[in-house]
């Protein structure tokens, strides 16, 4: 299985620091990724590195391009383990956001798994955001 990561962890891998906001007590820390179109479903895109013991409480995913018909994503801690989200339908580009039941980033990464991929092509994108105390 190979590991993709995000713009964002790519470069923090390069040079450490991730653009991270505070909102009152929730802070975020935004994500982009470009698919190489070789993803397969059940694969993982470390989507943020926040600190570890962090709650995760919410999300906000922007997809444009064709995943096609059935194609899901799901947000997790761990790759393969708690998820945030099960299933967010990306078949259709769109926005999808919701503040969810706190779920602890023991880890400290937050990961996007490609539930369906359907027909998704390479430089389809998925952006989005990590909402966490």
């Amino acid at each position: 299985m190979a590991n993709y990561k995000s713009v964002e962890v790519t470069a923090a891998d390069a040079s450490p620091g991730e653009k991270m906001m505070n909102i009152g007590h929730i802070k975020s820390a935004e994500f982009s990724y470009v698919t190489l179109g070789s993803e397969a479903a059940t694969e993982y895109i470390e989507a943020v590195r926040i600190p570890v013991g962090s709650q995760v409480v919410g999300y906000t995913v922007v997809t444009t391009g064709t995943f096609g018909t059935g194609a899901a994503l799901g947000i997790g801690v761990t790759a393969g383990g708690v998820e945030v989200v099960a299933s967010i339908d990306v078949a259709a580009d769109g926005t999808d956001t919701a503040f969810v039941v706190p779920t602890t980033a023991s880890a400290g990464s937050v990961w996007i798994e490609f539930v369906d991929v359907g027909d998704g092509n390479a430089s389809d994108t998925i952006d989005g955001c990590i909402y966490y105390i």
